[in-house]
């Protein structure tokens, strides 16, 4: 806590009163200065140092014409000023005068409490359930259209104990809504706690005492020592006085939130490229930006999404400096039982794009490239889990083309598009009247040109799941060398779906040689239905089957072989598995090489999001040894994952026509997951 400063300032010096033409000497005794303050001066006619003398601060001031003088006295902690006392007194050669430093109309004429009183040093105030007045200085109020309809107040003078905080959320209804910035405020009401923040509810008075005061944020800096240490600052103006980088903006269209943190991005600790401390290290370096709206009144969507850089987004890995704002406490993902310390910013952060767009990959060089993409839902029957209508689809359709069209590999492995049948077999189940692997191949081969690619029929057993794994690939790069293999592996059945991996062995057309190509899609992470050794255990649950599937297609790769004796071999795909954790190392026991980790830097080491700010990837290339000499190169576009999901092609009701306007039929957000590019070259 910072200690108080009092300033006493002559601000009329002698006026027309002081007649008397005889010097003396007076003592100035300055009463009720806070108990910390540590200086006094006096400016002006007067210029004189105090000196605290127990209970009273004085000052000696010599040859001190008699006569009437007009002073103001004003507390200073560090920024923070209090409202002005002016008053007058008269100077008739005592030898000592007694002034008081606040006067009744600075001070509120009610007796109460101070904020931190309320919130004590545990998570949860010891006044649960009392009904107390509190009395503090308002520094923030959002009451506006939409806002939280909340005032936070902060005790002026502070208590002086670090574990205890200085601010309180003041819940106000709408009669009460007439507080602002700078007042003194007693208000009465119940101490309570909703959803672990501590405030005053049920307000039934509110008196503003006096106005003018103006309290300076307090310093807070991440990391924090323990998780939970940001409960000391809970309800106070806080600063953060250094770079926080945007390491999350998924609900950034939609609660108006966004995920900070030092010291960079924030890594999933399994990740495997060693800037990912643990979850606890994450937890301590992270706090969410939220803008202070209220969700339910404004139906979770702001309307503009705030904090909008360059390009009309905000990406993960750009940078904010000097983030002020209220801390609080509160919902900070859909699910309303997810909640942690966030900041309503009092002056709007400013965004740096640290981390621009690429309209193009990275260059992988080689003679011909292979690209995994997870295509998010790539459906062309309306209404399931992809597009709603066919506007939906028009906007999905050009996002994904347009991002594949950038990519302009000669083999891409799709994931996440239609099971309603291959290339040029009648749909299952088609609102357009075509498979989704036809459907993305027309529009592909319109854009760049007809037969520019092509895809295959339907392999058996592909499995029963909604979506599929697919290829799709360049004739004047590549041909396709037999039939498709498909596992049979019940380790791909989970929770009564399946969706297989599927292989293909591939001629390059320059060269001759020829390779294989496999695409996957394990089991997710998501814990529905997960129990027992299922459970997350630090990587997500479902992670034995994964581990069995992993396992499953080492066993369908060999069968490859036997079948082939194709021992080169490409493993593509989204595998739900960050880079160090069961699935891949046991992939790379069974002589495979994570092209990722060998060819990217640790920092671009990712193809995901997730909460509350991980990144890492789950999107993988891994390369049999025989083949390893032959990769070139290896990228992941990060197109998708940095980008916030309010750009993507969907158009609810719910999405303000503000935001929808801001879609763009370019690759960014075209899904959730950035694609992968692997270079290959067979010259040599």
């Amino acid at each position: 806590m910072k200690r108080f400063v009092i300033l006493l300032l002559v601000i009329a010096g002698l006026t027309a009163c002081q007649e008397s033409t005889d010097d003396s000497s007076v003592t100035l005794r300055l009463l009720n200065v806070p108990d910390n303050a540590t200086a006094v001066t006096a400016s002006g006619d007067i210029e004189v140092a105090f000196n605290q003398a127990g209970d009273v601060w004085e000052a000696s001031v010599s040859d001190l014409a008699a006569g009437e003088y007009s002073i103001s006295a004003q507390a200073q902690n560090g920024d923070s000023v209090s409202p002005t006392v002016s008053q007058t007194f008269t100077f008739d050669g005592e030898s000592s005068l007694e002034l008081p430093f606040l006067t009744e109309d600075a001070i509120c004429s009610v007796s109460g409490i101070t904020p931190s009183t309320v919130q004590g040093t545990a998570d949860a105030s010891a006044l649960v359930g009392d009904t107390v007045t509190v009395i503090g200085v308002v520094t923030a109020d959002f009451q506006g259209s939409n806002e939280l309809e909340a005032a936070f107040v902060r005790d002026f003078l502070g208590d002086g104990d670090a574990a205890s905080s200085d601010g309180l959320y003041i819940n106000l209804v709408d009669q009460f809504n007439d507080v602002a910035t700078g007042e003194l405020i007693a208000v009465t009401g119940t101490v309570s706690e909703e959803g672990d923040l501590t405030q005053l509810a049920d307000v039934t008075d509110v008196a503003v005492c006096s106005a003018g005061y103006m309290v300076p944020a307090t310093d807070v800096t991440l990391p924090t020592a323990e998780i939970g240490d940001l409960e000391a600052f809970e309800g106070m103006l806080v600063t953060f006085d250094q770079t926080l980088t945007v390491s999350q903006n998924f609900f950034q269209g939609r609660y108006g939130q966004v995920t900070l943190s030092a010291d960079g991005r924030l890594f999933n600790p399994t990740n495997g490229n060693n800037l990912g401390e643990g979850v606890e290290a994450n937890q301590r370096r992270l706090v969410f930006l939220d803008d202070g709206q209220d969700v339910e009144s404004r139906g979770d969507n702001p309307d503009p999404v705030p904090y909008l850089a360059v390009n009309n987004t905000l990406r993960v890995g750009d940078t904010t400096e000097d983030l002020t704002g209220i801390l609080s406490y509160g919902q900070v993902s859909s699910s309303t039982g997810i909640r942690d310390y966030r900041v309503h910013p009092i002056i709007e952060p400013s965004f740096v794009r640290e981390n621009p767009r690429q309209d193009a990959p990275d260059p992988v060089g080689g003679t011909l490239t292979v690209a995994s993409f997870n295509v998010l839902n790539y459906f062309t029957t309306f209404d399931e889990r992809g597009a709603f209508n066919a506007g939906e689809f028009a906007r999905q359709r050009d996002k994904i083309i347009a991002a594949i069209v950038a990519m302009d590999a000669d083999i891409v492995g799709l994931m996440e598009i239609e099971n309603n049948g291959g290339a040029g077999e009648t749909p299952s189940s088609s609102s357009t009247g075509q498979t989704a692997i036809d459907d993305l191949l027309a529009g592909l081969n319109a854009e760049m040109g007809a037969g520019t690619y092509a895809g295959f029929a339907e392999p058996a057993g592909t499995g029963d799941d909604a979506i599929k794994q697919a290829f799709i690939y360049k004739p004047s790069a590549v041909m396709p060398v037999g039939d498709a293999l498909v596992s049979t592996d019940d380790a791909y059945t989970v929770n009564g779906s399946s969706r297989r991996p599927v292989a293909r062995v591939f001629s390059d057309n320059a060269s001759g040689e020829t390779f294989a190509v496999v695409v996957n899609h394990f089991k997710s992470k998501s814990c529905r239905d997960a129990e027992g050794d299922e459970d997350d255990f630090g990587q997500g649950c479902y992670n034995v089957t994964r581990v069995a599937q992993a396992t499953a297609l080492l066993e369908m790769i060999a069968a490859l072989e036997s079948q082939t004796g194709e021992s080169d071999v490409l493993i593509i795909g989204d595998l739900n598995a960050y880079g160090a954790e069961d699935p891949i190392v046991t992939l790379e026991q069974g002589d495979f090489i994570d092209l990722v980790e060998r060819d990217m830097a640790a920092e671009e080491r990712y193809s995901y999001v997730f909460s509350p700010g991980q990144s890492g990837y789950l999107d993988h290339a891994l390369t049999s040894s025989s083949l390893a000499d032959d990769i070139t190169g290896t990228t992941i576009w990060h197109i998708n994952a940095d980008e916030p999901a309010f750009l993507d092609y969907s158009t609810p009701p719910f999405k303000p026509d503000s935001v929808q306007a801001l879609y763009e039929p370019t690759p960014f957000r075209s899904s959730d997951h950035d694609p992968v590019i692997v270079g290959l070259d067979f010259s040599n």
